[in-house]
């Protein structure tokens, strides 16, 4: 029965390095289980358990076995090990969605598995007997890191790059072993092979960590992307006017102050609207609520149809809206006349009571304005004098 030795004492100078291998495994398997409990996902877990399994298959190898039998079972119990735990980093590239775990009967198919690994060393020649294992563990490796370069899987995860490439590395150097095995006549491994094997599945377990972060960094940037949205809809509805869809109040005290001072800077001349429904509330009265409300909305429509998308329109309250023009006093008194004028013409054709109508006052901002309320103050009343007016121009 020819022995195997994949870590032979002293090489690299270092006493026991199969020893040492366990306790490095021992730390990344630490790591990796500690980024579980921050981060409960399906292949971090699957990452944890092949760890695991390769702290086994390394504390297994570093036994000091006395009969040839004992060293033969012991090496294919080791190879067992980090098949397993290859098999598993392999399938953690397919449990990215987070699936549920596999069901524990699937178990059951590492049975042969794990047969031909204990068997197969008693009763072949140990160079054949590892051979296959070496085969696989390089092609399992190769399907995990095309999985997790986006090869055999419909998108790339985030910074899954390290990972894929290191495994598929990986699978290089474990056929690389299986073969330097079956050629050497020491049965003695080169340690710089197993070496290098070492140094890139501790690199594809760092491209675990960053892959773990960049999700979790994703998650918390569409996390922020929601509640830019949940607060941008929320500002919506609290500056809007449900009703009419109009602006309301508020969003007039939040745009003013800046209109000011592009008044102030550009010399760009401001004017106020200030729009009455007449007789509404007869209409409240005699028709009801909803045909007031209907009233309400078309106003509302109108009004937006009839002014340019640069100016603002609010429902200031009940039934008065105020329009905030890009215009002088004379263009806003213009308006106001051609927006009286066409309601009328228009509210034939809506199917809305005819008796209705608007009546509008308007004011400028001057130059200092400081205080806007007194200038939405002054159209307002000038407002009350146009329907005074027509009202008695009406009656005589």
């Amino acid at each position: 029965m020819e022995p195997i030795q994949l870590f032979p004492t002293g090489a690299l100078g270092i006493a026991d390095p199969a020893r040492l291998g366990a306790l490095g495994a021992v730390a990344v398997t630490t790591l990796i289980a500690l980024l579980y409990v921050y981060r409960r996902r399906t292949y971090v877990l699957h990452w944890v358990c092949a760890w695991t399994l390769f702290t086994l298959a390394l504390a297994v190898a570093a036994g000091d076995y006395q009969t040839p039998t004992a060293v033969a079972t012991m090496l294919g119990l080791s190879r067992f090990f980090s098949l397993s735990a290859i098999i598993l980093i392999t399938s953690s590239a397919f449990a990215l969605e987070n699936p549920p775990w596999p069901n524990w009967r699937y178990l059951f198919g590492l049975a042969p598995l794990l047969t031909w690994c204990v068997v197969s060393p008693l009763l072949l020649p140990a160079r054949v007997a590892v051979l296959p294992g070496y085969v696989l563990s390089s092609g399992l490796l190769a399907a995990g890191g095309l999985a997790f370069l986006g090869v055999l899987r419909q998108a790339q995860p985030q910074r899954a790059t390290v990972i894929g490439v290191a495994l598929l590395l990986a699978s290089v150097t474990q056929a690389w072993i299986g073969i330097s095995v079956t050629r050497s006549a020491s049965g003695v491994v080169p340690p710089e092979l197993m070496v290098v094997n070492g140094v890139l599945f501790v690199l594809a377990a760092v491209g675990m960590h960053l892959l773990v972060f960049a999700e979790m960094t994703f998650e918390l940037r569409m996390a922020n992307r929601r509640l830019k949205e949940t607060q941008s809809e929320l500002h919506q509805q609290a500056i809007t006017d449900v009703l009419t869809g109009c602006h309301n109040r508020r969003f007039f005290h939040e745009v003013i102050g800046h209109e000011l001072q592009r008044h102030r800077r550009y010399q760009t001349p401001l004017s106020l609207l200030f729009v009455d429904i007449d007789h509404f509330k007869r209409v409240n009265d005699t028709l009801g609520h909803e045909a007031g409300d209907r009233l309400l909305e078309y106003v509302a429509l109108f009004l937006k149809r009839n002014v340019r998308e640069a100016d603002y329109l609010f429902r200031w309250g009940g039934d008065e809206f105020l329009l905030l023009l890009s215009c002088d006093l004379g263009r806003a008194r213009e308006k106001a006349a051609e927006l009286t004028r066409t309601f009328r013409s228009t509210l034939i054709e809506s199917g809305l009571p005819t008796n209705v109508g608007l009546s509008v006052g308007c004011s400028d901002i001057v130059d200092h304005t400081d205080d806007i309320s007194a200038r939405v103050h002054a159209a307002d009343e000038d407002m009350y004098r146009n329907k005074q007016e027509s009202r008695d121009g009406a009656a005589s």
